[in-house]
């Protein structure tokens, strides 16, 4: 006796039913075009290269280095810029901070300050300069003393002082404290064989008229004060 074998329920589909079912799955299965993928691909290591040498560059960048002057110790404004206020120090070279080549040194030493300059500051084309002008509101004015008009004490650029007026050698020493004038001292040059010093000084542009005639008589006298008490 012949046995009956039941169908499944997708034999009893129809052909064509079949068939496209087969094809849905045969779309839903495809992978991704090879073409796709190698372009993605060929992106990625193209962003990858231009990451690599953007690094390089700045690395590069960074690491090259110029040998400038930098000042290593105090010089005052008018001081004469010596060797011995000067060092080598390397600068990265994508700095914008402005500076004077190490090679330059032989032309700088021997000009003077034209700001106070501190140690460890890097030496700019402005910090320096062959001919001192006064700032504004200022004015320079020398004044010849002899040693008996000035402390014994060496003057160096940058001190803080006060030209008092003094009375004639025969006359009484004032009652009342004698006016003076405050000043910074820009630079002092001996007089060879008289014992006399000029005395380059700042001050007030106001100020400079009398303290030029008042010099010119020999009746003053210096006072050098602490720093930061004139």
């Amino acid at each position: 006796m012949l046995e009956q074998r039941s169908e499944s329920p997708r034999t009893k589909l129809p052909r064509r039913k079949r068939a496209r079912e087969a094809e849905r799955s045969k779309v839903r299965q495809r992978p991704v075009p090879r073409r796709r993928s190698a372009a993605m691909i060929a992106l990625a290591l193209a962003l990858l290269a231009g990451t690599t040498l953007a690094f390089n560059h700045l690395l590069s960048s960074a690491s090259e280095t110029s040998p400038v002057l930098v000042v290593s110790s105090h010089i005052a404004r008018g001081e004469a810029i010596t060797a011995d206020h000067l060092q080598v120090a390397e600068l990265p070279q994508e700095t914008s901070l402005e500076s004077v080549p190490a090679d330059e040194m032989a032309g700088v030493v021997g000009q003077v300050a034209a700001v106070g300059l501190v140690p460890g500051a890097t030496l700019s084309p402005g910090g320096f300069t062959t001919t001192l002008a006064p700032e504004e509101g200022s004015a320079f004015v020398g004044v010849a003393l002899d040693s008996s008009q000035m402390p014994a004490h060496t003057l160096v650029a940058g001190d803080q002082v006060r030209i008092v007026d003094t009375p004639g050698s025969q006359s009484d020493p004032p009652l009342e404290s004698p006016h003076a004038i405050l000043a910074t001292v820009l630079s002092v040059t001996e007089l060879e064989g008289t014992g006399v010093k000029v005395v380059d000084l700042e001050v007030g542009a106001d100020e400079a008229p009398g303290l030029a005639a008042r010099a010119a008589t020999g009746r003053v006298a210096l006072v050098l004060d602490a720093a930061g008490e004139s």
